[in-house]
């Protein structure tokens, strides 16, 4: 069987992506909605840059739409990414699997001609930014109701 280059690009599919974040948050992190509320996000980040800077898709495109930034490209950095970040706790092994596979789902978005370099360059750019800001996000709201209870146990206000 070969793999086409269609078929790497179901990864980066809306819906597989939610799916990946919501059974990883639920299953994996015992309720953490910290990977499905930054796909989420970044899902609607994407829509509202596409219609924003509506920049059309290459001739002859079999999808329809704005390009700039690829929603593909850019989703599948945050779920994928997020999840290797947190299970690496930082970079590590995980996020360089993770990060070939998003490099392959980018480049699928411009094989089958449905976007420029440009988009999925800086749909990932977005991506890793996203990553950033809603790990570091997580771990003060972590942090934030850890405190409180270290406070609490050595008996002061």
């Amino acid at each position: 069987m070969s793999l086409s280059w269609w078929s790497v690009t179901t990864l980066g599919n809306y819906e597989v992506l939610i799916a990946i974040a919501l059974a990883y948050g639920l299953v994996i992190r015992q309720f953490d909605v910290t990977p499905l509320a930054l796909v989420v996000g970044a899902i609607a980040l994407t829509t509202w840059l596409k219609a924003t800077l509506a920049v059309p898709r290459p001739p002859g495109s079999a999808v329809t739409g704005y390009a700039m930034p690829s929603g593909h490209a850019l989703v599948s950095t945050v779920c994928y990414g997020t999840l290797a970040v947190i299970e690496d706790r930082g970079l590590g092994p995980r996020t360089l699997v993770v990060g070939c596979l998003v490099a392959a789902i980018a480049v699928s978005r411009v094989v089958i001609g449905v976007h420029y370099v440009v988009d999925v360059v800086v749909g990932v750019t977005i991506g890793v930014v996203l990553i950033a800001a809603g790990v570091a996000a997580q771990r003060r709201l972590t942090a934030a109701d850890v405190l409180p209870m270290a406070h609490n146990a050595e008996g002061s206000p």
